[in-house]
């Protein structure tokens, strides 16, 4: 049987990319540390790791490891909370990924509203791109995570379930008293002359804007500015010229406030679909299920299948 250190010694070499950091983030010393990794590659009888003076390399053997690996990580994580939580020594308690773009208003209110209601739940909450959400919860890392649906992912495959919670209209977004505030029509010849915010390479928003533009027979604009903060990005928004993409309830405060303003773009491609993910190797625990349907209430979506029960 494989040794579970091993595991925990390579997914850190990978994270940390060099022995030497991750011997230091271990506790251990960088002997024994690739000692370690060398018995485990001894095991598999492949390559990991490629071993440089500027730190490691991953191998197509390794990559397909340190899935896995991540996987039993998540389910030694999930089956120890919960036997603390049956021998009464542990709270219950759900992991969830979101997207950046969800998390900050209505989930975020969900999450309030939950804890509440449940105060002994502990709740860890992670943001990630879509790509990254569902490589991990395809890896058991989350009790669930919060992505898109429908045409961003067509076939979860047969690992996954997953149910509606939302159905989105995505606006362009500028500062309010912007040169494009307040024109009765805007088109994408308009939207081009302007810089731009754009999420980080892997989010789901990008092609969304691509498919406007491309409608128009438009090249899409190229990002100036590239984030993973929403915060961050209505802020330069509030504060420059630069345009960018976001749902209506992220920048409904701003609206109100008078910082932000939506443009009058209108098409069928400025709408996503989200969806709760979860794993059928990894069952639902009661916490999770409450946190999901408190999510559905504040989205006011309808699930597919019915609620979580």
């Amino acid at each position: 049987m494989m040794d579970t250190r091993k595991l925990l010694h390579f997914t850190e070499t990978v994270d940390q990319g060099s022995i030497s950091k991750a011997a230091q983030s271990l506790r251990i010393s960088q002997p024994a540390l690739t000692k370690s990794l060398r018995l485990l590659e001894k095991e598999l009888e492949v390559e990991l790791l490629v071993r440089s003076s500027s730190g490691v390399t991953v191998t197509e053997f390794g990559r397909s490891l340190y899935a896995h690996a991540r996987a039993v990580e998540a389910e030694m994580e999930h089956a120890r909370a919960e036997i603390r939580q049956l021998s009464g020594n542990g709270k219950s308690h759900v992991k969830i990924g979101v997207l950046p773009s969800i998390s900050g208003n209505l989930f975020a209110r969900a999450i309030a509203q939950v804890i509440k209601f449940l105060p002994d739940l502990e709740i860890r909450v992670y943001e990630g791109v879509h790509c990254e959400l569902m490589s991990a919860i395809r890896r058991r890392e989350y009790d669930f995570v919060v992505a898109m649906a429908d045409r961003f992912e067509p076939d979860p495959g047969p690992t996954l379930r997953y149910r509606i919670v939302l159905r989105d209209q995505l606006r362009i977004i500028a500062r309010a008293g912007h040169p494009l505030d307040g024109l009765d029509a805007v088109t994408c010849a308009d939207l081009i002359k302007f810089p731009w915010v754009h999420p980080v390479i892997g989010a789901a928003h990008r092609p969304i804007l691509g498919l406007l533009f491309m409608e128009s027979g438009i090249e899409p604009p190229r990002a100036q500015v590239e984030c993973a903060s929403v915060q961050f990005a209505k802020t330069v928004m509030a504060t420059s010229d630069a345009l960018g993409l976001m749902p209506d309830h992220t920048i409904e405060p701003d609206i109100k406030a008078g910082t932000l303003c939506c443009l009058p773009i209108i098409s069928e491609h400025l709408q996503r679909t989200v969806g709760l993910y979860y794993s059928v190797h990894r069952p639902l625990t009661p916490a999770a299920k409450a946190v999901m349907r408190e999510i559905e209430r504040i989205c006011g979506g309808s699930l597919h299948g019915g609620r979580f029960s």
